[in-house]
């Protein structure tokens, strides 16, 4: 069923076919009656089987009503019954706090980790303050809870996972960008963090208002799926005359798995930092949930995210931003490292040096020259470090010689600060 027959706006009226939905909207539970969704009521008279009125215009949705059109839908399965709700100022009040409330819920588990502590715990009253406002425009409002309903809707338990994986973006979203880190380089007026909010919200709408197609398919598909469905957010979002930011920013994320990834590199509109924002806060929050069902830690998922900066993949603030956030200075400091070395090679115009196989922290690293500077004091011409059948990261197929300017320093970093890595490095060390 499309999302427009699920639950679709029209005017002064909300639109839900089936009795199910009904349940789902009310939070029709069969014995815990407090939980019941108060404020519900028809805007046009409801009809059954041949036209027959039900209930009229004005007729509160009640509990007790609910559980009479159980009981005849049941005995009338053929029944298709569509209701015409009033878009009432209390109804919305009550979509607003059953988002809210979920927001809070993943604000207060991840309070139990001491790795969110500073991240999110600088946020917390801020977002709430923050989303408040936002969902002052209805419409928006409307827009974000059609996502949670449609997830809420399904029958694959896994579903809610994909709204609550929104939730996480948005969260994560606006914690990067009240980082000292990012306000170092860019900073965000209270209007670019709102757009920023909306953009997370919006970014995978395709895919939450398309879950069950994506959790039809194997799991090993459902990430491609999942990007596929993503490339129809901003066509569905037409309606809401969104900031061309918000809607430049969610074109870049659908984009960015089509490997269309200019964008992680600009850092001159706010577009593209919204993106780039989005964009790493997408990929930590589905790795850390285990959406596509691989669940990472923190340390891990922000390794490979560093390492994905490392080779143009990502945008290198937004992922020191993140990585500093979260208090992992020691993986920050490998990266720094890392970077400070690539720029001590000078030679003809410089930057010849190359990390490899820059797998990630703890990993054996070493330098090579990607350039066969052959004439380069540093060039160890004796010694051919590394050869390559085909394309990794920076480094074409080929063979590529030790750059003896920064090995050593690097071995100097590893055995004065990580002397795991060089334990780890004797004991086991990774062969190309």
């Amino acid at each position: 069923m499309s999302l427009d027959n699920l639950f679709s706006t029209k005017g002064d009226t909300i639109d839900i076919q089936g009795i199910e939905s009904l349940k789902k909207l009310c939070k029709y539970h069969p014995v815990k009656a407090n939980i019941f969704f108060d404020g519900l009521e028809l805007a046009e008279d409801l009809c059954g089987a041949k036209g027959v009125t039900l209930y009229t215009a004005g007729t509160p949705i009640s509990r007790d009503r609910v559980t009479r059109l159980i009981n005849l839908s049941e005995s009338n399965k053929e029944w298709i019954l569509k209701f015409k709700i009033k878009r009432s100022a209390r109804l919305l009040l009550n979509f607003k706090a059953d988002v809210e409330n979920k927001l809070k819920k993943l604000i207060e588990h991840r309070s139990n980790f001491k790795v969110y502590n500073n991240l999110l715990g600088a946020i917390n009253e801020e977002i709430e303050t923050i989303v408040d406002e936002l969902f002052e425009d209805e419409e928006i409002l409307l827009s974000v809870f059609k996502m949670k309903f449609t997830a809420d809707s399904s029958t694959n338990k896994n579903a809610a996972m994909f709204f609550n994986h929104t939730i996480s973006v948005a969260l994560f979203s606006f914690a990067i960008a009240k980082t000292p880190e990012f306000n170092e380089v860019a900073q965000f007026t209270k209007d670019d963090q709102i757009n920023l909010i909306k953009a997370s919200f919006f970014h995978n709408m395709g895919a939450v208002t398309n879950v069950d197609s994506i959790l039809a398919v194997e799991e090993s598909q459902r990430a491609a799926k999942y990007y596929e469905f993503n490339r129809q957010s901003g066509m569905m979002l037409t309606e809401l005359k969104l900031d061309f930011d918000i809607m430049d920013a969610i074109r870049y994320v659908s984009e960015y798995y089509d490997d269309r990834m200019d964008f992680v590199k600009r850092e001159d509109n706010k577009g593209c930092w919204i993106a780039n924002i989005i964009l790493v806060a997408d990929k930590y929050a589905k790795d850390e949930s285990g959406l596509f069902g691989v669940h990472s830690k923190p340390s891990r998922i922000v390794d490979q995210l560093n390492v994905q900066a490392m080779n143009e993949k990502l945008n290198s603030t937004v992922v020191k931003a993140l990585t500093l956030g979260l208090n992992l200075k020691d993986v920050f400091d490998f990266y720094q490292e890392i970077d400070r070395l690539t720029n001590l090679c000078d030679y003809n115009g410089g930057k010849h040096a190359i990390a490899y196989p820059m797998t990630g922290f703890k990993s054996p690293t070493l330098f090579v020259c990607k350039s066969d500077k052959e004439n380069c004091e540093h060039y160890e011409k004796s010694l051919k470090a590394v050869t390559l059948v085909k394309s990794v990261n920076n480094l074409d197929a080929g063979k590529y010689a030790r750059c003896m300017l920064t090995s050593p320093k690097l071995q100097e970093f590893y055995s004065e600060h990580y002397d795991d890595i060089k334990q780890d490095m004797k004991q086991s060390p990774k062969k190309e």
